[in-house]
């Protein structure tokens, strides 16, 4: 067929891409045409889709678990929109909490809450307020450069006057709904930052630390050289000990030790003592719980306390059996003396001294003076005996310093009283992985005691609570309008400390009783000092981002709850976990949001990601690329897929530029080749696309039709059951099906078609699979997709309508019909047959370009199509369809049908020489390319041989090889060539040349 002389129906299209230009000029158009606006405005009769986007800070700039998030969100919306959904975007940022406040700190130089103080609240607050921000540029610019679309013009902040008396509002509610108490109680501590921690906060960093434990003999009271012996591995609590409980359901004996007898649980002899056949004495458990003993220290007075009593909690798994009971120190330890109505005593002040009654280490560290204490009962004759010990041990999620239990006053939410109504409606939520529901999820609740949910600091929302100073009476606020009619101000600009402190009124309580007229109280209502958890930050989100319920209430109640999130699988025990707290109390009953109701219908918990080692990601270890290098060599596109594709959601993952590159190479350059392939001969051919054209009788574009069909189902199917990973993986078989059979078997048809119907079909065909499974990717890859795309259906855009593969509608689901089953079975059944074909001509040692005599199929014959291209596939004169007999020169093998694979590998003389020709092809190809020559330049080529078969195969094939290299002649001598080079066939060497044609 001669090409048409008309203008290129499509822009010429590199082989080889730059994924950074392409993705900046594309991220160009979209700003230019408002191609994500224009999304919107598409969607805006269509069915609401909510998402809630998880706030980060803006504190540092984004890694590579952001990165993670923003391409597993962004598919799932862009994918959501493509079907018809109104997907409003809108992206917040965290503001509060340690985060910003241990920033702070070091930049200013400040180690305690004394010397913020000697600051000022006010100074320090104005610094957290200034640096929120530092990095909000680099945070979106890096969002946007992956493509992630979003309302960056209109994020949320949580430092906003707005989202904090949302936040006031929901915490009002819990207030109402006797939900949030204050309590005295051991709870999770952070002495560097001097504020108590929520029990997930604790969870998320536990490290690997070794401690030294010890054995501490306790005398006695009455009897004459008898100890009771405890174990810890916090000697810096012993000072605070007022007790020691025993299992009633263990046995315990008393054990002669270097003269003195010793109590401790039967099946802990031979660990404690590291010897058998100690003298051992039962003890009843009457007996024991009639035990007093000498404190350890008398530092503070203790009524009631150093007794012997029962507690269920207490183990042999470790130690001796016996727990030393420090209730100010231990959520355990507090209570069980509450419940045996033992004192607590507070030894250590809030920043993690001891107390000046201490007398012995008076303000010193705890964690200094372990050592000290040791030594100390060392010389008292108490101390049994001393180990090394490695355990997990919680640290401060921010500051990284180890965490100890503190009682103090705490405000709480009562979470208890929400588990079973948590756990109901958590079956409402889909959860991807699904083990996540009723394991990690479904677990932590389970666990989970009542929310910590005050701080002893400072960058936060206040707790809107105000205490009498008098009578002690509480009110909680629930908007700025009842701090307005209260307090008497009217201006109040910032709900921030200090500002807030100030606020203040008479209580004016009614007090009294009995029938007689009651006084007035003239105490004044003051707030309490705590601010919120920053958690509470991010749990109110979804009412607080909108300044529910104060504005936008029918908007809000209308998307309630959220038809989608995503974090890492960490979140479940963080911000999941809140979200679903704060859900199932403001949904008690319908207040606007409905009964029983999640905060979300469908969550991704994605896994962590680790360097190739296995290890955290950290800058400090350089363990992983920065991520704008990253983005400039392999492009957002790999990345995202990358990311995507690389592991199962849930499962960590292990980022790994080797793989990265691979993807790049494998995946999106294998794209790439078809799609530049296309452009290339249909612009050599002057093709144009049509909406009229009939579906082509070919066997490989019916094929390829179908495969593309099944892929698209496939696709859609995984995301809607939010399966990304799997829907990302399945990109990969199609595209490998694509390029290496379909264009690969189908390339004569378009580099030499043999008529312009033919050349039509083939066209046709790649056209339409190559427009569709851009918009297929588009939500995965949003840049190729586009550049596809819009080079290949942005020729006749319709009227009023810009061209954008993100503007396209999502390919409708058809059902699989019969015939195309068949087809796709069909080519099945051929590619099975030779994939053991050519693992028979591997298993010989044969060149696939060698041909050779026959295949034998034991099956039933597949036609005349699909056995030419089994034929071709495997490169034999013939396949038969008979019983394999194993004989000599022949090697056999089964297919997953249950079929006999025979191969016929004798070589005779007249397929070596077709095989010589074949290799000479190869090469002439080669120097062609290597020559850049055109692809319709004619060319001379010489081949100089002084081997007979060689000289034989150029005089048979000669006209074979000159049609494939485009030759007009083949010269046996001459010079002023191009490219020349010397090659070996076999044994056999010839001189191959090329130059162009005069």
């Amino acid at each position: 067929m001669t090409p048409s002389a008309s203008k290129a129906a499509f822009a010429d299209v590199v082989a080889g891409v730059d994924s950074d230009a392409l993705e900046r000029e594309i991220l160009s158009f979209w700003d230019t045409e408002n191609i994500f606006a224009e999304s919107l405005a598409q969607t805006e009769q269509g069915p609401l889709y909510i998402f809630y986007d998880g706030p980060p800070y803006a504190t540092g700039k984004p890694h590579y678990g952001h990165i993670l998030q923003s391409a597993i969100k962004d598919t799932v919306l862009r994918y959501k929109t493509m079907r018809g959904y109104h997907v409003p975007r809108r992206v917040g940022w965290d503001c509060h909490g340690l985060p910003v406040e241990t920033l702070v700190e070091k930049e200013l130089g400040i180690t305690s809450k004394q010397e913020i103080e000697r600051l000022g609240i006010a100074e320090f607050n104005a610094h957290c307020r200034a640096v929120v921000f530092r990095y909000i540029k680099e945070f979106t610019t890096t969002l946007q450069r992956i493509g992630r679309w979003a309302d960056y013009d209109n994020a949320y902040a949580t430092l906003n006057q707005d989202y904090m008396e949302s936040e006031w509002w929901v915490f009002k509610q819990l207030w109402d709904k006797g939900l949030v108490y204050k309590a005295f109680r051991s709870t999770p501590y952070c002495i560097r930052c001097a504020t108590p921690l929520s029990n997930f906060e604790v969870s998320s960093n536990y490290q690997e630390t070794q401690d030294t434990a010890i054995y501490v003999l306790l005398k006695v009271v009455g009897r004459e050289n008898l100890y009771l012996a405890v174990w810890t591995t916090t000697p810096w609590t012993l000072p605070g000990n007022v007790a020691v409980a025993i299992n009633p359901d263990l046995s315990y004996v008393v054990v002669e030790h270097e003269d003195k007898n010793i109590i401790v649980a039967q099946e802990r002899v031979s660990e404690v003592f590291d010897k058998k056949g100690l003298n051992q004495a039962l003890l009843s458990l009457q007996e024991l719980t009639t035990l007093s003993y000498e404190p350890l220290y008398n530092f503070l007075p203790a009524a009631g306390a150093y007794r012997v009593v029962e507690s269920e909690h207490v183990t042999s798994d470790d130690g001796t059996g016996l727990v030393h009971i420090a209730p100010a120190f231990g959520e355990e330890d507090f209570v069980v003396a509450k419940n045996n109505s033992l004192p607590t005593l507070r030894t250590v002040d809030p920043h993690g001294n001891f107390i000046p009654e201490v007398t012995l280490w008076a303000g010193k560290n705890i964690f200094a003076v372990n050592q000290e204490i040791i030594v100390e009962l060392e010389q008292r004759g108490l101390l049994l005996r001393q180990e090394s010990f490695r355990h997990s041990y919680p640290f401060c999620w921010r500051c990284d310093q180890p965490l100890i239990y503190y009682a103090l006053d705490t405000w709480f939410i009562r979470v208890e009283e929400l588990k079973e109504r948590m756990l109901k409606i958590n079956e409402k939520i889909d959860w991807t992985p699904k083990h996540v529901q009723h394991g990690r999820f479904g677990k932590g609740i389970v666990a989970a005691p009542d929310w910590a949910v005050s701080r002893n600091r400072y960058w936060s929302v206040p707790l809107p609570i105000w205490e009498c100073d008098a009578c002690s009476r509480r009110v909680c606020l629930g908007s700025v309008a009842e701090l307005q009619e209260l307090s008497g101000q009217h201006d109040i600009p910032d709900l921030h400390r200090p500002l807030v402190d100030t606020f203040t009124w008479p209580c004016g309580a009614a007090l009294g009783a009995d029938g007689t007229t009651p006084e007035i109280c003239e105490g004044t209502m003051r707030r309490t000092p705590e601010v919120l958890d920053v958690w509470f930050d991010s749990g109110a989100m979804p009412y607080a981002q909108w300044h529910y319920p104060f504005e936008r209430k029918e908007f809000v109640e209308q998307g309630y709850p959220a038809d989608f999130i995503a974090e890492s699988i960490e979140m479940t025990r963080a911000w999941f976990y809140v979200l679903h707290v704060l859900a199932t109390a403001l949904t008690q009953e319908d207040i606007g949001l409905g009964v029983d109701q999640p905060a979300f219908k469908h969550a991704i918990a994605s896994g962590l990601i680790f360097a190739e080692d296995g290890k955290k990601l950290s800058k400090k270890l350089k363990n992983y690329p920065e991520i704008e290098p990253t983005l400039e060599r392999y492009g957002a596109d790999t990345l995202r897929f990358y990311l995507l594709a690389s592991t199962s959601l849930g499962e960590p993952y292990r980022f790994s530029e080797k793989d990265l590159k691979q993807v790049q190479r494998a995946f999106y350059m294998t794209l790439w080749n078809v799609y530049s392939f296309f452009v290339r001969y249909a612009n050599t051919h002057a093709w144009r696309s049509s909406k009229r054209r009939r579906a082509s009788t070919h066997l490989l574009d019916q094929w390829i039709r179908a495969r593309l069909a099944q892929f698209e189902r496939e696709v859609t199917q995984h995301l809607e059951e939010y399966t990304i990973d799997q829907a990302a993986r399945a990109f990969l078989g199609y595209s490998d099906d694509l390029s290496n059979w379909y264009v690969r078997r189908s390339r004569s048809r378009f580099q030499k078609p043999v008529s312009r119907a033919a050349a039509d079909e083939a066209f046709a065909t790649l056209y339409e699979v190559l427009t569709r499974t851009a918009v297929v990717l588009a939500p995965f890859m949003p840049f190729v997709s586009e550049a596809i795309y819009r080079n290949l259906a942005g020729q006749k855009p319709a009227q009023g309508k810009k061209t954008s593969v993100h503007l396209a509608a999502w390919p409708k689901a058809a059902a699989s019909k019969n015939r195309e089953k068949t087809v796709l079975e069909d080519m099945r059944h051929v590619r099975e047959i030779v994939s053991q074909g050519l693992a028979l001509r591997a298993q010989a040692g044969i060149k696939v370009r060698q041909p050779l005599a026959e295949l034998a199929v034991s099956g039933k014959s597949l036609g005349e199509e699909l056995t030419e291209m089994i034929r071709d596939e495997v490169n034999v004169k013939a396949v038969s369809y008979q019983s394999v007999v194993p004989q000599e020169g022949w090697l056999v093998a089964a297919s997953r049908e249950e079929e006999q694979i025979g191969l016929d590998t004798r070589l005779t003389p007249a397929l070596r020489h077709e095989g010589y020709a074949r290799e000479i092809i190869r090469y002439g190809q080669v120097l062609r390319k290597e020559a850049n020559y055109a692809l319709n330049d004619r060319i001379i080529v010489k081949a100089e041989t002084t081997d007979q078969d060689l000289q034989a195969v150029l005089a048979a094939y000669g006209s074979d090889i000159r049609e494939a290299l485009q030759a007009e002649t083949i010269e046996v001598i001459g010079d002023n060539y191009d490219v020349e080079r010397v090659i070996k066939i076999d044994s056999k060497t010839v001189t191959l040349a090329v130059r162009r044609a005069s």
